[in-house]
């Protein structure tokens, strides 16, 4: 059965990844990013739960099906972004700089950070949200491993103990070293890894999970962890003591999804999570950049005094939605096509 709950809070979790991207001004738009601090985990924590089965044989099977995937969407996501660097690059700086940009690819250290942490923004224009495909290939194939050795259990002892190396690794960073910040905590050994085997583990024990909690507990959690969550800027003993909210946070929304799987808070998010969210996550940096071209030709933030800045979020939001709509039409037409004209051929 489809979890409709979970899918309206997919759908809700990547219209907040663009207003994370394109805040809102001043108080209300930091207010939305604290919102949004279950986005990522959540689709981390997806990805480790529906990955569990009893069976480790079965597990087996779907990981590789799920590497493969998520090894397809890195390709894609690559060659849409080396496209749209390339042309950008060219428009700004023709040949030449293009020229310049593509020797970024033979630089050793450039390759090790894309290999090894996932900064694919070192190379390519607005690709630093590349990071969490890649992210959750390499966390499918260290699971893939931990499933064929049997290591759940040193890998569960490991979720607490990354997210406390996290928490610090987080302090320090934005306090010392701003500039590497996202580098060190965007990756999979830090956010990745310890979510998808946490999503792993509740699947392990769901039953007795979702025994144990009530509606009002998650709620609890859920205001608990946003009033921590607005605690992020703030850094106790060199510690990001704001990231404790954002965990309970996304395990209390998921968990909610999981209680009451036929809910549907509102249809419209429930088919963009189910649907559309892979679209609007990979394809919403390029779609604002065109956005933002339009705004300066037609001077749209002059005619508005000011008001545009409210404004392009929501328009970049539903550009993404109305893109994605778009092109699940085209692939099914040529689908079809295809797939038609192939029997005509051979049958």
């Amino acid at each position: 059965m489809t979890n409709q709950c979970l899918n309206f809070f997919k759908g809700l979790a990547c219209i907040l990844v663009v207003f994370i991207h394109f805040p809102f001004p001043g108080i209300w738009g930091n207010f939305v990013i604290v919102l949004a601090g279950f986005t990522v985990p959540l689709f981390f924590l997806i990805s480790g739960y529906y990955s569990y089965h009893e069976d480790n044989a079965c597990v087996q099977e779907k990981l590789q099906r799920k590497i493969k995937h998520a090894f397809k969407l890195c390709v894609v996501a690559t060659i849409i972004f080396f496209a749209y660097t390339a042309m950008r690059t060219y428009i700004d700086y023709g040949f030449t700089g293009v020229f310049d940009w593509l020797k970024g690819f033979a630089s050793p250290q450039y390759l090790m950070r894309i290999l090894f942490l996932q900064n694919l923004g070192c190379l390519f224009l607005r690709g630093g949200v590349l990071w969490f495909l890649y992210a959750l290939f390499w966390g499918y194939v260290i699971l893939y491993f931990i499933n064929r050795t049997n290591r759940y259990k040193t890998a569960y002892l490991l979720i607490p103990i990354l997210f406390f190396i996290r928490m610090i690794v987080s302090g320090i960073t934005t306090v010392y070293f701003e500039d590497i910040h996202n580098i060190c905590i965007l990756n999979v050994y830090m956010t990745g890894f310890p979510y998808i085997m946490l999503g792993n583990l509740i699947a392990r024990y769901r039953k007795q999970i979702l025994e144990r909690l009530t509606v009002k507990k998650l709620f609890l959690g859920i205001v608990v962890g946003i009033a921590l969550n607005c605690l992020s800027e703030q850094k106790m003993l060199i510690m990001d003591i704001g990231y404790m909210g954002a965990i309970l946070y996304s395990i209390s929304i998921f968990l909610l999804a999981q209680k009451y799987p036929e809910r549907e808070p509102n249809k419209l998010f429930a088919i963009i999570g189910e649907r559309y969210f892979t679209f609007v996550y990979i394809m919403h940096m390029i779609i604002e950049d065109f956005i933002n071209k339009i705004f300066l030709i037609f001077h749209v933030d002059e005619i508005l005094q000011g008001g545009g800045s409210w404004i392009r979020p929501i328009v970049v939001a539903a550009t993404c939605v109305i893109c994605a709509v778009i092109w699940e039409k085209v692939v099914d037409l040529f689908g079809k096509f295809i797939s038609q004209n192939v029997h005509k051929l051979f049958f």
